[in-house]
């Protein structure tokens, strides 16, 4: 890890050096495409890779503000991202992405807007901005892409320094080279937005997002019942019972056990709890070279695959480690939403809500009681002179 992440900083730092953007594998070529954007004669300014230049709107965030691209030709999208670099103050509070075949047919794939934060300084609220954007959604097949203000507006104008488009080739009617299949009630789309999504649901979009960063081909989520006998590869997250808080076994130690085999032509992910399911999903894709570096939209590192590796299953574990975590006094700059899903990919359970309660948590003990033993006294003998060998140097 230390090679891998030392060469991210570099990386980093030349990037730094020359004012510009990476560009990932998997974001569109821009040079082709044709930008409908008032005034047009900045609208390339937004995808030069020069986070220094910008195209700015001129007038005040409004409904009727908007950026239409052609793409040329049609592309299975599934990210945006956006970045407004010095502009800060003019980062969107809030969007409406659209998409479809041709400028006129175009239909909502996502929408998002800003909440309003406590001002601390001068009393109130305001939004809270940010000057990456990054928006993950469904994979729509689609030529033409709009992104527009949507309801909440600003007294200033929109600035765009940076745009890079998120997407996979092949044709509309072609069998996706992956499934990944689960129960009807866990479909993202069947899930509740105003409730916190299942770790089940979670986990299929997580490899649907990144098996087709690496693949470059679509991945399609379906119902378990939808599943069919096919030439591609599919994954199967398998359907657990609630789990139950507390829990009836004292002490539990196997509720984030990570099971990942193979079922006849189905990889199945399974575990004790809908929270290994996720875990599982995670560890297959670290399998197969995926490396979370950072928590920030370019923090990852995804290698490109004709397919997958399949040779590493099966995958069977139980952390050494109930109670994981990063205890931290705060990390400035870092968008929440980013380091949530950071500590997620890294199958953290400390303040971790969104997916469930943590073993030691779900019996009622502290954090501390996973490592704290250690340097405990047992039977009024230390652990250090019972076991000297645990703290013997190399």
């Amino acid at each position: 890890m230390r090679t891998r992440v030392d060469r991210r900083l570099m990386l980093v730092a030349l990037i730094v050096l020359a004012g510009r953007m990476p560009c990932m594998a998997a974001e569109l070529d821009s040079t082709q495409w044709s930008i409908a954007a008032y005034p047009e004669s900045t609208s390339r300014a937004m995808i030069d890779d020069d986070i220094t230049t910008f195209w700015d709107s001129g007038a005040p965030q409004t409904s009727a503000t908007f950026i239409t691209i052609d793409l040329k030709d049609p592309v299975w999208l599934y990210g945006v991202r956006l970045f407004s670099g010095k502009e800060a103050s003019k980062a969107p509070r809030s969007l409406v992405l659209s998409a479809g075949l041709s400028d006129d047919q175009l239909r909502i794939v996502h929408s998002w807007s800003t909440l309003p934060q406590p001002d601390g300084r001068n009393g109130g609220e305001q939004p809270l901005l940010k000057t990456r954007q990054a928006f993950r959604f469904a994979p729509v097949y689609a030529r033409f892409v709009r992104m527009g203000i949507g309801g909440n507006g600003a007294g200033c104008s929109w600035a765009v320094a940076e745009l890079a488009l998120q997407a996979a080739h092949g044709a509309a009617d072609a069998a996706p080279a992956i499934t990944v299949s689960l129960a009807q009630e866990f479909l993202p789309s069947a899930q509740d937005a105003r409730v916190r999504p299942s770790p089940i649901s979670l986990a299929a979009q997580e490899l649907q997002y990144y098996l087709m960063e690496m693949l470059d081909a679509p991945v399609r989520i379906i119902s378990a019942t939808d599943a069919a006998p096919g030439s591609g590869i599919r994954i199967r997250l398998a359907t657990l019972p609630p789990e139950k808080v507390p829990s009836p076994t004292p002490d539990p130690e196997d509720l984030d056990d990570v099971c990942i085999e193979k079922d006849g032509a189905d990889i199945v992910i399974s575990g004790k709890t809908a929270r290994g399911v996720y875990f599982g999903a995670c560890e297959l894709l670290e399998s197969q070279g995926v490396r979370w570096v950072y928590p920030d939209p370019y923090g990852d590192v995804v290698p490109h695959r004709a397919t997958l590796d399949l040779s590493v299953l099966p995958l069977r574990y139980r952390p050494s480690f109930t109670a994981r975590g990063l205890i931290y006094p705060g990390l400035p700059g870092l968008d929440d939403e980013d380091l949530a899903r950071f500590q997620n990919h890294h199958r953290f359970t400390i303040g971790n809500a969104a997916l469930g309660t943590p073993p030691r948590f779900n019996f009622g003990f502290g954090w501390a009681h996973s490592f704290g033993v250690i340097f405990s006294a047992e039977n009024g003998q230390s652990i250090q002179s019972k076991h000297p060998d645990w703290f013997s140097g190399p």
